[in-house]
């Protein structure tokens, strides 16, 4: 990741973890799949760390965090599609029949 060049490992790790967040929600919106409380609540709480850390991050480059936020778009996308993908095979079907 080009990001590792001017921020540090531990921001990258959170920005994924606040990924977790994106893909469940986006999981909401486009499955309608179901959360729990206590699934949100703590999601909210891995997000809420995430805005923390970013805004008391004493290293903050914006050009590290630019990558970091499109990395993180590009995986959580990835991650719908993924599942998307695997709900719409059946047992005889091939991955290459949908790409």
């Amino acid at each position: 990741m080009k990001a590792l060049k001017t921020v540090h490992v531990a921001t990258v790790v959170v920005a994924r973890n606040a990924c977790t967040f994106a893909v469940a929600f986006a999981e909401y919106l486009v499955f309608g799949s179901s959360i729990s409380s206590q699934t949100m609540m703590a999601l909210f709480v891995m997000l809420l760390g995430s805005v923390i850390y970013g805004f008391n991050d004493l290293n903050f480059e914006p050009v590290g965090y630019t990558w970091i936020f499109w990395n993180s778009v590009m995986f959580s996308t990835n991650q719908i599609y993924e599942k998307w993908a695997m709900g719409t095979l059946n047992n005889c079907e091939s991955l290459s029949n949908i790409l």
